[in-house]
């Protein structure tokens, strides 16, 4: 595309991120309009629409997210920020709702129309901070509401990805905390409107199809971080707890904890993943074994992962086939994520693994490792390992078997390494102690590319029970 067609023609040193706004309406009300940023640059941008929280009140200034917006595009994004009708001005329920589901749906054609070639409509992000973050959430997943529900669509809105600060994700559990200001778009208490409640909670809307992170702080005094463990651990969302991270940190792009939302956001604007998966859990083990053939898969499966744009989640060692697998993801230019207990630190068993240069979480316990390995991950996976493999991968498949969480899990059976477990596990449920449909959703496989695309359509089904 010409800098002619693409608006760029003549662009000026001074045609600068912190220019005034284009000023888009996508209704008829003073409110209903999205300030416009665009990057400096002729190519065209990844489009962020940014939703603002304000405690869904008139009196609340909604501009905080003046610094989010100009410094995401000083890094290349454009920017739509959103406004629309809150209590005080004709907002409230339904307004809010139909407001955020017209505002998403239409900017994307009306950043176009004001700026031809100048975004990437196949990378569009939704992001919020607190009701600003569940609506960005409720936004994404209005295909799945009820259809009398306001905003209710049969279509899947064109969203690549969410990044969620700090959501209000569960509405009722938050009307009146605090000093009393976070409210919601009902102006009522829980108990006067059932009906409004239910149709908004995220919850009732089943795992997440598209990459999904919320990032809370653990030092909010406002809003409990427990709700969104609750959250991501029923939608199979991403959840990163940040450490020393208040409430209004994850808005100030002058805080430490900016860097992990603006990757955040990075993830969330790519188009990843086979079948909607972005992130899998590999348990394997920490030695190589007798056949070489094993650590040969392991790195070609860290390389397949990579080349996929899916991100590695495992124990964070670096010897064995964990090395390998995590090596081949690094040289792959793919993500890995560790997790991994003290002790083992301690002992260097995570020594090389850290070397490789792995984002890695360090635990006190091997409870907490595993918990959150299933916490960051959408499927698990187990390629040859020893008894550390069989472990983990017994308790997350448990976990699904009691409707814990509802992400696959799958077995990369190279050689055949897991027939003999396959065929004990068919024999038990030959004498009745497992469900024989509970041993056919284990996915088994030979070949990646057919085990991930199997985990995917596994994870679909689960996501409507």
């Amino acid at each position: 595309m010409s800098d002619t067609a693409s608006g760029c023609a003549d662009r000026r040193e001074e045609d600068s991120p912190v220019r005034a706004p284009t000023i888009l309406a996508y209704g008829p009300d003073r409110s209903q309009v999205a300030e416009l940023r665009l990057p400096a640059g002729c190519g065209p941008a990844p489009l962020v629409l940014l939703l603002h929280g304000s405690y869904w009140q008139v009196e609340h200034d909604r501009r905080y997210l003046g610094m989010v917006a100009e410094d995401l595009v000083a890094r290349g994004y454009a920017v739509a920020d959103i406004r629309y009708r809150r209590i005080g001005e004709g907002g409230g329920w339904p307004t809010t709702l139909n407001d955020v589901a017209a505002a998403t749906d239409a900017l994307p054609g009306l950043v176009e129309q004001a700026a031809p070639g100048r975004v990437d409509l196949d990378r569009i992000v939704y992001m919020g901070h607190l009701a600003g973050g569940d609506l960005a959430l409720w936004a994404s997943r209005r295909h799945r509401l009820g259809s009398s529900v306001p905003g209710a669509t049969s279509t899947r809105p064109v969203v690549t990805g969410v990044v969620a600060l700090a959501p209000t994700c569960h509405l009722a559990t938050v009307y009146g905390v605090g000093d009393g200001t976070v409210a919601e778009p009902h102006d009522r208490g829980a108990g006067e409107f059932l009906d409004r409640y239910a149709a908004a909670d995220l919850a009732t809307l089943g795992q997440v199809e598209i990459p999904t992170v919320i990032v809370h702080g653990d030092r909010d005094e406002v809003l409990p971080v427990a709700m969104s463990r609750r959250y991501a651990a029923a939608s199979a969302a991403e959840l990163i707890v940040a450490p020393a991270t208040g409430l209004f940190d994850l808005v100030d792009p002058r805080a430490g904890v900016w860097p992990t939302i603006v990757d955040a956001l990075g993830r969330a604007g790519t188009r990843r993943g086979a079948g909607g998966l972005s992130r899998l859990a590999v348990f394997l083990g920490a030695r190589d074994g007798s056949d070489p053939a094993h650590a040969e898969t392991a790195y070609a499966v860290g390389r397949g992962l990579a080349d996929r744009g899916i991100e590695l989640v495992y124990g964070g060692g670096g010897s064995g086939l964990m090395g390998r697998v995590s090596q081949g993801v690094i040289d792959g230019g793919g993500r890995v994520y560790g997790v991994i207990p003290r002790f083992m630190v301690q002992r260097e068993w995570g020594r090389i693994g850290l070397e490789l240069g792995v984002e890695t979480t360090v635990v006190n316990t091997m409870h907490e490792r595993k918990a959150l390995m299933a916490e960051r991950a959408q499927a698990f996976l187990a390629l040859p390992g020893g008894l550390g493999t069989l472990e983990e991968l017994f308790e997350v498949w448990t976990w699904q078997t009691l409707a814990l969480h509802g992400k696959p899990v799958g077995l990369l059976n190279t050689g055949g390494f897991w027939d003999p477990l396959v065929a004990l596990l068919r024999g038990f449920a030959d004498v009745g102690f497992v469900e024989h449909d509970t041993i056919d959703q284990m996915v088994v496989g030979d070949q990646l590319d057919d085990v991930l695309e199997r985990l995917a359509s596994v994870a679909a089904v689960l996501r409507t029970r």
